[in-house]
């Protein structure tokens, strides 16, 4: 398990997920325990390889929502956006992390 925090707007919010990790294929599944509405369900996949002198991560969420209709039509591609924005804010700090050391 693991729980993080992340923000919308400055506002924070928590989060937990499971980690399922395939050292041998260089892979990590993540699956969010409870999501927030109006997520129904939030996984992710990172793939991760070798190249050159380092890595490259591949970060891909699949999610639904708790919504239908025109309701559902307004709302994931807002939750798509937000998903994104925290992705590469995640994926950027990996980078400079990586830098430093």
């Amino acid at each position: 398990m693991k729980r993080g925090i992340f923000s919308i707007n400055g506002k924070a919010f928590e989060w937990e997920s499971e980690f399922l990790i395939d050292r041998e294929n260089c892979l990590i599944y993540t699956n969010e325990i409870n999501p927030r509405y109006p997520l129904k369900c939030l996984n992710a996949k990172w793939e991760i390889y070798s190249i050159n002198n380092g890595v490259k991560i591949s970060l891909k969420h699949y999610f639904d929502i708790r919504a239908v209709g025109i309701i559902k039509r307004i709302l994931y591609p807002l939750v798509r956006i937000i998903i994104k924005k925290n992705s590469t804010e995640l994926l950027n700090s990996i980078k400079k992390y990586e830098k430093r050391n």
